[in-house]
C-alpha cells in the first residue's frame, strides 16, 4: 500500500470520470461489461422462499398503526390491512428484505476509486471505476461519492470491500448489514487480498471476537475509521460484494449471505450457549428475554411493568432482562448465546435487536415500535428475523424514534398468549 496526500492524479482524472459516470446496472455487471469479472455466486436452496414468513400484528396494533395514517413498508405483508389501503404485494422487495432467491455475488473490477467518509461522515465504501458508479447510496450522481483533492489516498494493487456501508460502527447496522458480506468475501477471495473493515465501535469488537474463535481468516484487514480524516482508496483490482438489486440501493443485504454467516458462527454460538445453560429452563421454549436499552432514546419507560406482565402470563418460564454489548457485561458471543438459548425475545426498536440473527428457527421475537408516523416499521429487524425463520411480531407503543417509549403492555400480553397457544400449546 502507498499513501499519497493531495494526489493531483486523483483530482484531475477521477473527478472528470465521476462527473461523466453512469450507474452500472446488474445486467451489465453479469455480462462482464466495463471490465467486471464474476468471482463467485451464492444462492439459496430451492424452495427457501416458501419458508419466509410475513410479519404478524394484533388487531390492537393494526388499529394504532392505521390511526396514524402510516403505510406499511412494501416488504411487510401484515395479517390485516388498513381500510382503504392496498394490501402490499408479497414480493418482499425492501432494501433489507429481498426474497431468498436473490443472488449474492463477489465481483472484481479494475481501477476503482473509493470514498471513505468524504461525501458523508457516516457513509463509506461507495466507489466508481472507469466511467461507471458501481455501488453508492442514492442517485446516479450520488451524494455518497465525492472527490476531495486534499484527502489522503491509500493506493492498493488489490483490495476487497463490502460495498456502501452506513453507520458501520453501530451495532444495529454492522452485524446484519455489513458482516455477512464481509464474511463471504473472506471465504471466496484469494488469501493475500486485504479486506477493508470498519474501525471503531462494534466493528472492532466483532472482528476481535471472530478472530479469537478462528471464524475469519488470518488475512490482513485494513481498518477504516469514521473518526479519522476522510480519505480515498484506489485499487488496481477491487473485489466487492453485491446482490442483484440496483447498485445505488443500500444496504446490499442478502438472505444467502446472512445464512452463510450463520453457518460460520452458529456452531460457536451453540457451544457458548451450552456453557451458560445451567441457569436457564430445561425447555428452551420457556426461556424468555426482555431486552433493555439504556440509551437516550427508545428506552422502555415501563420496562418493569412489562416484565411483570410477562412473568404473570408465563409463571413457569425463566424470564430475564439484559442489555447486549461489552459495555454492559455481555460481549458478542455471550449475547448471541443468550439469544440462542431463548425462544421468546421482546425488545424496543434499536441496536440490540440485531441479535435476533442468533435465535433458533421457529422461535418468536416481538419488536416494540412507536406510533410516530414519521418512521415506518417494521424494517430491517423484521427482515433479519424473517431471514433466519424466526416468527416476528410488531407491537406499537407510544413515543417516537428520538424519544423514550411506553410499551403497550396489553398488546404484548396478547402476543404472549398467542405464543402460549401456538408454541407452548397451552
Amino acid at each position: 500500500m502507498k499513501t499519497v496526500v493531495g494526489s493531483k492524479h486523483l483530482n484531475d482524472n477521477a473527478q472528470s470520470l465521476l462527473e461523466a459516470a453512469t450507474l452500472l446496472s446488474y445486467d451489465d455487471t453479469l455480462a462482464g461489461k466495463h471490465g467486471v469479472d464474476l468471482v463467485a455466486t451464492a444462492r439459496a436452496r430451492r424452495g427457501q422462499d416458501d419458508a419466509l414468513r410475513p410479519a404478524e400484528i394484533t388487531e390492537r396494533t393494526r388499529k394504532a398503526y392505521c390511526a396514524n395514517a402510516t403505510h406499511f413498508y412494501p416488504d411487510f405483508e401484515p395479517s390485516l390491512r388498513c381500510d382503504g389501503h392496498v394490501r402490499p404485494q408479497a414480493a418482499l422487495n425492501g432494501p433489507w428484505c429481498y426474497p431468498a432467491s436473490d443472488l449474492a455475488h463477489v465481483f472484481a473490477i479494475g481501477c476503482a476509486v473509493i470514498d471513505n467518509f468524504v461525501a458523508h461522515p457516516n457513509v463509506a465504501f461507495s466507489f466508481f471505476a472507469q466511467n461507471v458508479v458501481v455501488l453508492s447510496k442514492g442517485g446516479v450522481k450520488s451524494a455518497s461519492i465525492k472527490i476531495d483533492a486534499s484527502a489522503p489516498v491509500d493506493e492498493y494493487d488489490e483490495l476487497a470491500i463490502v460495498g456502501t456501508t452506513m453507520y458501520p460502527t453501530a451495532p444495529g447496522h454492522f452485524v446484519n448489514e455489513d458482516l455477512p458480506g464481509l464474511l463471504l468475501l473472506d471465504r471466496v477471495i484469494p488469501p493475500g487480498v486485504p479486506i477493508a473493515w470498519p474501525q471503531g465501535g462494534i466493528a472492532d469488537h466483532v472482528l476481535e471476537s471472530l478472530q479469537a474463535e478462528n471464524v475469519v481468516s488470518s488475512r490482513t484487514f485494513v481498518r477504516i475509521s469514521p473518526e479519522g480524516s476522510p480519505s480515498h482508496m484506489t485499487a488496481r483490482k477491487l473485489y466487492y460484494f453485491r446482490t442483484s438489486r440496483p447498485g445505488n440501493e443500500t444496504p446490499q443485504v442478502s438472505w444467502v449471505a446472512q445464512q452463510h454467516m450463520r453457518d460460520l458462527v452458529m456452531p460457536v454460538v451453540a457451544r457458548k450457549a451450552s456453557a451458560i445453560r445451567a441457569k436457564d429452563h430445561k425447555d428452551p421454549r420457556l426461556n424468555v428475554i426482555i431486552l433493555r436499552r439504556s440509551g437516550s432514546t427508545r428506552r422502555l419507560s415501563n420496562h418493569n411493568e412489562l416484565e411483570a406482565a410477562v412473568r404473570k402470563e408465563l409463571p413457569s418460564a425463566h424470564v430475564q432482562s439484559f442489555e447486549p454489548g461489552p459495555a454492559h457485561g455481555h460481549p458478542f458471543w455471550d449475547a448471541a448465546a443468550r439469544m440462542y438459548n431463548a425462544c421468546l425475545v421482546i425488545g424496543p426498536h434499536g441496536a440490540a435487536m440485531h441479535n435476533v440473527m442468533f435465535m433458533r428457527a421457529g422461535c418468536w421475537v416481538v419488536e416494540i415500535g412507536f406510533d410516530d408516523p414519521s418512521f415506518r416499521l417494521p424494517s430491517d429487524f423484521y427482515c433479519a428475523a424473517r431471514n433466519v425463520q424466526v416468527e416476528y411480531w410488531l407491537s406499537l407503543g407510544q413515543g417516537a424514534y428520538d424519544s423514550n417509549l411506553v410499551a403497550d403492555v396489553d398488546d404484548v400480553r396478547d402476543i404472549v398468549r398467542q405464543y402460549k397457544a401456538r408454541v407452548l400449546l397451552a
